[in-house]
């Protein structure tokens, strides 16, 4: 199952904190407004992008089963070793779709709701299949070697592409801060020297930024540990 995994986040590019000039090109493509981006704007906590993720003390909060599981394997593993990589104008297209009622309940544990539950984050349909066996029990399977990180929102049946993922980057979790804002986590994979950093990027959505930040400690951590200790626990791998 590691292995599986390890291919899932090998195969994974994370837009915002490392991208090539290609990908950013891509980033920049027209924007189709979701509802979710029409609301009345909030003042972010970093809003002249300090240079410390620590800023936002809300992600420790929202993501600490993330830097639970971290913290236990680096003890000092802490968020102010985050520094910010990159902040820019958001610039997301949109697409009509509705979720089925089939993918609601089968990923129900995986799909990130936002605090109103009008919205979702989805990390897994596009590549990552589930089913499950005649006993009941979910089984999954990977797909494309591509991977998309989508808010969905529920009332206005549309999809929103927020990242889209190529080799060697892959996303461990996400979590909302609040209905406008969003933190994804997502491992920085470097090909030549087989090492991952951690990367954090906060999405606001009201106030259309996006800020990503990177660990400057030296940490080597393993893709796939996350996943398949934490996130995916209990989804029997194909």
């Amino acid at each position: 199952m590691n292995r599986f995994l390890f291919i899932i986040f090998a195969c994974s590019f994370l837009i915002i904190s490392c991208t090539t000039p290609e990908e950013e090109a891509y980033h920049q493509t027209p924007v189709k407004v979701d509802s979710i981006l029409k609301k009345q704007p909030v003042v972010i906590v970093d809003s002249t992008y300090d240079s410390a993720l620590v800023k936002f003390p809300a992600v420790t909060t929202a993501l600490k089963r993330w830097f639970d599981f971290y913290r236990k394997k680096y003890p000092d593993f802490d968020i102010a070793a985050f520094k910010l990589d990159r902040a820019s104008t958001n610039s997301f297209t949109s697409r009509s779709e509705e979720m089925s009622k089939k993918n609601l309940e089968l990923y129900k544990n995986l799909f990130i709701y936002s605090p109103d539950r009008s919205s979702l984050i989805d990390m897994d349909t596009y590549n990552f299949f589930l089913s499950k066996d005649k006993n009941g029990n979910l089984i999954g399977e990977g797909g494309d070697p591509e991977t998309e990180v989508a808010l969905v929102d529920l009332k206005a049946q549309t999809r929103t592409q927020l990242f889209y993922a190529g080799p060697l980057t892959g996303f461990d979790d996400a979590a909302w801060l609040n209905q406008f804002q969003l933190a994804i986590v997502s491992l920085d994979g470097n090909g030549k020297q087989h090492t991952f950093v951690p990367c954090i990027t906060v999405i606001d959505f009201a106030n259309n930024t996006t800020i990503g930040y990177r660990y400057i400690k030296k940490i080597n951590v393993d893709p796939g540990d996350y996943q398949s200790q934490v996130r995916l626990k209990g989804i029997k791998i194909r």
